[in-house]
């Protein structure tokens, strides 16, 4: 059976009632907060359960929703399981800057004629509580939408409706600041925090010096603040790798160099909402010290996966900073356990290198490796690594692909379901260009984004912003003494 989840506001709850009541005369199963939450239930579960368990999430739209909550929770959980969002409007409300980037409020030019007969789909018994279901059934839940169009014209609720997610042209913004924010820098740990709405960047260095300062930045305000934090905070640093962990809700920071130029090999944790650093001391088998590790989040396991690095002592290859000893190890850290494995892939595995960049797909649930390089060149090499079957895979990318680099960024961008390359730079200088890599076809396309495009620059850092589904960029060095602190938002 088909199933429909309505998000809306509390004082919504009526017209939330009538949708479910007509939905479900048709044969369409529907679930809404209104009835299906209880007292004493766990309210979030239950919701991150039933997005799950839907073939489409419909949004009754009001001036109550854009102030709920709720409401912007459930539209962030859609887009993490990937589920295709009908707007219903009911009212005249404007979308404020947190919700705008869900909605579609149009009205469509003509409705069709009648609902489209939907075919029935076997449901699987048990998914993994993490995993989005398959590009399909997000197809099959537009086909829905078409329904549900009817529906509501037979409601009369809708001032317009129209299908969430829509996609724009390619294209970079740079963000407004209204307040002062972090000096220019490269090499910052940055990291966005779903559950609050920011960006959270810490350290990263400039010519002169490595930080240690926590900024968050707010991209419905345009504001940056400052965090100070109670108790013990990490040393000044940067060229170290941090992630999101949803199933703390912290951020998980490892290593990196400080002001000594020594390399560290500690693990900390920072919590947005208490804006306070624990450093996590691990027991067991630690990784070394080193700079320049890579970390993604793996949503299948909750486990967090290291790549690489650099250790040893420092040299100076034409300005640009090496460590002596380059590393090709995998590691895996479980924030439950509070614990890093050695994990030793089986096979052949990526040669060591500096200043590659690495993301998590989880469309084909690997780990994808681009470039960096050695003292004595830079690799333009695509590499594949399987949590499941604990291997690389040199994936020898057919047709175009980025140039050979070092100081790249990447990150997944859900929505087109491929991992997104910008800049990086050789010893000749930066670069600004973008590229998608696609899994599914193991080919990589260069992007031709509007508009003005952010300055060339490498060791910037890219993370995606699930809210307002849109990669965002940071800082950076444009390798010839110049760094940034300026803020891009990229729609891929």
């Amino acid at each position: 059976m088909h199933q429909v989840f309505i998000s809306h506001a509390r004082e919504d709850d009526d017209a939330a009632s009538r949708l479910c009541e007509m939905l479900e005369a048709d044969g369409i199963a529907c679930w809404a907060a209104v009835r299906d939450l209880y007292e004493g239930s766990d309210d979030a579960a239950l919701v991150r359960e039933a997005v799950r368990e839907s073939d489409l999430v419909l949004l009754v739209f009001s001036a109550s929703a854009n102030t709920s909550a709720n409401v912007l929770r459930e539209m962030d959980t859609a887009v993490r399981y990937e589920r295709t969002v009908l707007p219903l409007r009911i009212d005249g409300a404007t979308p404020n800057p947190s919700l705008q980037p869900y909605l579609s409020l149009a009205a469509p030019e003509q409705p069709p004629a009648a609902p489209p007969k939907i075919a029935e789909e076997p449901r699987a018994d048990t998914h993994t509580a993490a995993e989005p279901h398959a590009p399909r059934r997000r197809n099959r839940g537009i086909v829905l939408g078409a329904a549900l169009l009817i529906v509501a014209i037979g409601l009369g609720l809708g001032l317009g409706l129209g299908l969430g997610l829509d996609r724009h042209q390619t294209g970079w913004t740079e963000l407004s600041v209204s307040a002062p924010g972090p000096s220019p820098r490269g090499g910052s740990y940055v990291a966005f925090d779903p559950t609050g709405g920011r960006l959270i960047v810490f350290g990263g260095n400039d010519d002169a010096e490595n930080f240690g300062d926590t900024w968050a930045y707010d991209p419905t305000t345009g504001i940056w603040s400052e965090w100070s934090s109670s108790g013990s905070v990490p040393s000044a640093r940067a060229e170290g790798s941090m992630v999101y962990d949803p199933s703390t809700k912290r951020m998980i920071m490892f290593g990196g160099t400080d002001n000594e130029d020594d390399f560290l090999g500690d693990t900390w944790a920072h919590d947005p909402v208490a804006h306070s650093w624990t450093e996590l001391k691990p027991a067991g088998a630690l990784p070394s010290a080193r700079r320049a590790p890579l970390l993604v989040y793996n949503p299948v396991t909750g486990k967090l996966i290291m790549f690489g690095g650099m250790a040893g002592t420092m040299l100076s290859i034409g300005g640009i900073w090496y460590g002596s000893e380059l590393l090709n190890d995998t590691w895996a850290y479980d924030p439950a356990a509070n614990t890093w494995t050695d994990l030793s892939p089986t096979g052949a595995v990526p040669s060591v290198r500096a200043f590659p960049a690495m993301a998590y797909d989880p469309s084909a649930r690997r780990v994808i490796l681009f470039g960096g390089g050695t003292p004595a060149g830079l690799f333009g090499d695509t590499w594949a690594y399987d949590p499941a079957a604990n291997t690389w895979t040199d994936l020898n990318p057919a047709g175009a692909a980025p140039s050979s680099r070092g100081g790249h960024a990447m990150a997944y961008d859900p929505s087109t379901q491929k991992v997104i390359l910008f800049g990086g730079g050789t010893l000749m200088g930066a670069f600004n260009d973008l590229w998608a890599y696609d899994s599914a076809a193991n080919t990589w396309t260069e992007l031709e984004p509007s508009g003005e495009l952010p300055p060339p620059r490498a060791d910037g850092t890219m993370t995606y912003d699930p809210l307002s589904r849109r990669m965002m960029l940071f800082g950076g060095n444009d390798l010839v003494g110049g760094f940034f602190a300026d803020l891009w938002a990229l729609t891929p």
